[in-house]
């Protein structure tokens, strides 16, 4: 009976152990104070740049292999860095947070879910080494993306930075659109907007 007992627990603690070991990563909170996200825009007779705040996210690993992740954005937080006139800065801004664009009173955030993640074999040291695929949802559409990164792990935390293409008016941001409206002139502002992030995971 002893002996069964001592075979019984064996037999658990290894099962325990090969689940643990194979069990999917939990996933690591980004550290929204420390981790940075720009957005840049141009249009035909100029561009625009700004910030946006990470609001929430976190990133799922294991060692330096990347299982999922998910960021996000709080769109209410959008903030222009280019305009001096505090007027035409403020009317900036309100006009993106409008229906015109963004509809942040209906579509207070935007998501991006990480759905693979690819190690770029030979990458070398601070080169981008991970190429992404995810669901980037804005105003409620979804749709997939793909984009490069640098990342970096450490005993204590992730980090990565890259760059995002995002076509807006996949996501019903028309206003401005040479697709949708005809005879723009310099007042047409270009279809794609580039998200710059440097995001960092809070120490273990």
């Amino acid at each position: 009976m002893f002996k069964k007992t001592i075979v019984t627990m064996i037999i658990v603690f290894g099962v325990s152990y090969v689940i643990a070991q194979h069990a999917a990563p939990t996933g690591t909170p980004f550290d929204v104070e420390k981790s940075k996200i720009s957005w840049h825009a141009t249009k035909v007779t100029g561009e625009h740049n700004g910030t946006l705040n990470l609001v929430d996210g976190m990133v799922k690993y294991h060692g330096t292999h990347i299982h999922g992740g998910k960021f996000v954005f709080d769109m209410n937080s959008i903030v222009n860095v280019d305009i001096e006139s505090e007027e035409w800065n403020a009317k900036l801004v309100d006009h993106l947070k409008s229906d015109d664009f963004f509809s942040v009173t209906k579509f207070p955030t935007a998501t991006i879910e990480i759905m693979s993640a690819r190690p770029i074999k030979g990458a070398k040291k601070g080169e981008v080494n991970y190429i992404f695929k995810g669901d980037l949802t804005i105003k409620d559409i979804v749709h997939e993306i793909e984009f490069n990164a640098v990342v970096g792990f450490t005993k204590e935390y992730a980090q990565a930075a890259g760059e995002i293409v995002i076509d807006r008016t996949l996501y019903d941001v028309r206003y401005g659109s040479g697709k949708f409206f005809e005879n723009l002139g310099d007042k047409m502002i270009h279809d794609e907007f580039i998200v710059s992030f440097d995001v960092i995971t809070k120490t273990k």
